[in-house]
């Protein structure tokens, strides 16, 4: 399968009125637009591995997402926008999610018509008119108590230390620039005047200290997975990721489903150092295949 991630409150005023002035009491909403659940994603049999984020999540973030689409599962942890709509048309490419989806923080975009397996949100959302099931929805939607669906400081220690190990490995390939061609990868012009690497699944890739931003696409060749390793510090590049070796817009045709769905490819971005993805060359922020 495809690899691979102020609290609002519904108030109510209770007036009071005797010889005294009006007093206004506010609580917290007892009947969310989704009820409230005490479930968290250990109940579904997950848990903060790699392994298991790479595995279920097209988007798996603490900080904000604003993509066009996403096909797969996804969770945020703060604002979340999908210009097209979250999933939109995974059922058409027969992408078929392993694991609810997660947004914690306020949800921007509207759910009906979105196609998630089951959906918690942030009690933010409590009251957010985006999550009001109007309209012909094919889930079930629930509200997290106390926001404890994922924790993701916790979820992020774990990444972090796994990052780490994975960072600290010698059996990486470095891609200079300078070498255009080596065993496992070859640069090859891409448009916009960037460039793009074509490399073998199966291997550990580094980019050379302060050249990620050269390429606007990485292709991975083959079916199997492939890890690029960006120790940049501050902003870092992010480039497009291309699966089995090709990215063909007539492939988004429904009889030719490969093109979105992915094969048996999976990609990793590992950054180490990075306080911020930079993805400002693109037409969006992130891509949710």
């Amino acid at each position: 399968m495809k690899r691979r991630i102020l609290i609002s409150i519904l108030a109510f005023a209770v007036m009071w009125t005797m010889s005294m002035p009006v007093t206004t009491f506010v609580a917290k909403a007892d009947t969310p637009y989704f009820p409230y659940s005490n479930k968290t994603v250990a109940d579904y049999g997950g848990d903060y591995s790699l392994f298991y984020i790479l595995n279920n999540y097209n988007i798996y973030t603490k900080e904000n997402t604003d993509s066009g689409h996403c096909v797969g599962p996804a969770a945020v942890g703060g604002t979340a926008k999908f210009d097209m709509g979250m999933g939109f048309d995974g059922l058409k490419y027969k992408y078929e999610h392993t694991t609810p989806s997660y947004f914690e923080g306020e949800m921007l975009s509207d759910l009906n018509g979105m196609y998630p397996m089951e959906l918690y949100v942030g009690e933010v959302n409590a009251d957010n008119e985006n999550c009001n099931p109007i309209g012909t929805l094919t889930f079930n939607g629930y509200t997290s108590k106390n926001d404890k669906y994922i924790d993701f400081n916790a979820a992020y220690s774990d990444i972090q230390k796994e990052v780490n190990a994975i960072a600290g490995l010698t059996n990486k390939i470095v891609i200079d620039p300078d070498v255009t061609k080596a065993d496992h990868y070859e640069i090859v012009d891409s448009w916009g005047g960037m460039k793009q690497v074509n490399v073998d699944s199966g291997y550990i890739y580094e980019f050379k200290e302060g050249t990620a931003d050269q390429y606007r696409i990485v292709n991975i060749l083959g079916d199997g997975d492939a890890v690029f390793i960006c120790n940049d510090s501050g902003k870092a590049h992010m480039p497009d990721a291309y699966l089995d070796g090709e990215y063909d817009w007539s492939k988004f045709a429904p009889e030719g489903s490969d093109g979105q769905y992915g094969g048996t490819s999976g990609v990793v971005f590992i950054y180490p150092n990075a306080t911020e993805i930079d993805r400002s060359w693109s037409y969006q922020s992130s891509n949710g295949h």
